[in-house]
Parts: C-alpha cells; sequence; structure tokens
C-alpha cells in the first residue's frame, strides 16, 4: 500500500493498494512541491514531513484502509506490517506513525520528479 498525494491545488491524500500489506511509502506527483507537501499532511492531519521522508499516522491509515474494505485477513496482515517496520525501526517511538520514503509519482503524465526537496 502506499499513500498518494493528488492534485496541486488542494492536493489530497489517499490510500492506494490497500490492500498490499508488504511495502508502504509517500507517492507525490511533481507539481506538488515539499512545502505543499508539508501542508496536505499537516491540514490532513494524517502525519508530518521530515526531511525526504514523511511520519504517516498509523490510525490514518487504517482509517483509510477500512473506508475502502478490507479482506477478513487485512486486520492480523496490516499488525505484521506494523511489528516488521517496529522491528527495522520504522515506526515512532510511541508506535504512532511509520516512518516513509517520499517517491516521485512514476504513473504516466507524471514527470517523475519531486520539487523543492
Amino acid at each position: 500500500m502506499y499513500v498518494a498525494i493528488t492534485g496541486a491545488a488542494p492536493a489530497r491524500i489517499e490510500l492506494r493498494e490497500h490492500l498490499d500489506c508488504r511495502r508502504f511509502h509517500v507517492s507525490v506527483p511533481s507539481e506538488v512541491d515539499s512545502a505543499a507537501l508539508a501542508a496536505v499532511f499537516a491540514e490532513s492531519g494524517a502525519g508530518t514531513v521530515d526531511g525526504s521522508g514523511a511520519l504517516v499516522e498509523i490510525g490514518e491509515i487504517r482509517r483509510m484502509a477500512l473506508e475502502l474494505g478490507v479482506d477478513p485477513d487485512w486486520h492480523e496482515r496490516f499488525a505484521r506490517m506494523v511489528a516488521y517496520a517496529t522491528e527495522k525501526g520504522w515506526v515512532s517511538a510511541d508506535g504512532a506513525r511509520f516512518a516513509a520514503h517520499v517517491v516521485p509519482d512514476e504513473r504516466p503524465g507524471t514527470t517523475g520528479r519531486l520539487r523543492g526537496t
């Protein structure tokens, strides 16, 4: 799964491929610069931006996934994802946020770079 930032004005946060609990990152289109990325996270309450990464609220990920609909075993797979990330040091000390790489959106029609970083 990954968090996608969509649009330039106003940018929004969407959870994509939410049934895939084997990977996690934040995907950002080229028209969203680092200031806009920080703003969309701050305004949504979904997390914060720190340097070249983001800290994404685990509770918000869970909420968005449940809104999209999950498989019966999704909760177990998500718990394993959180446990693995915790072992690797990719979860905040309080256990509330995933550390995520911010990557350029590489879908067709995007330029594949993040401005302002």
